[in-house]
């Protein structure tokens, strides 16, 4: 038997059915994930992201129906969970699932990825992997657009020094 999502989330059909509140969870299954392996680099840790940002969306469903973008809203609930998730987990360079034309370079973009912190993994995946905008950043991770260019820069820098290791 398949428990509804929708159904479990309190007040959310005053502004959207169970049926649109589904569709729009099953629907950004699939980019958050991309977004989470870009960030993590980690299949079986992108896949637990993934499910964490659907429940956590899934439980502030308030939030959702106030926003008029639920791409939006779910892309910050994820990036969250995979800066949290990072923060507890040491990461060890993968190309599972990557594409690439040089293999070893693959491996060596992962592992300087791995290298960085959280916060500049996220903030590069966003910029570079789902090619936001500095103000779609901002509005992702609720911080002024000259704030994510300043950490932008700095996580670029990061991962300059680390690739020349």
């Amino acid at each position: 038997m398949q428990i509804s999502l929708a159904s479990s989330i309190p007040g959310f059909a005053a502004r959207r059915t169970a049926a649109e509140v589904e569709a729009i969870l099953r629907d950004a299954r699939p980019w958050l994930y991309r977004l989470a392996l870009a960030i993590s680099a980690k299949p079986d840790l992108a896949e637990d992201i993934t499910q964490d940002a659907l429940i956590r969306a899934a439980k502030s469903c308030e939030k959702l129906r106030s926003v008029t973008e639920p791409h939006a809203w779910l892309r910050t609930v994820l990036v969250r969970c995979a800066v949290t998730a990072l923060g507890r987990i040491p990461l060890v360079p993968e190309v599972d699932g990557v594409v690439a034309t040089d293999p070893t370079e693959s491996l060596a973009v992962q592992g300087t990825l791995s290298r960085l912190n959280p916060a500049d993994r996220a903030l590069l995946a966003l910029a570079h992997f789902e090619e936001l905008s500095y103000a779609e950043i901002g509005a992702a991770l609720d911080i002024p657009v000259g704030t994510v260019a300043s950490r932008l820069h700095a996580a670029r820098d990061a991962f300059r020094k680390e690739w020349r290791k």
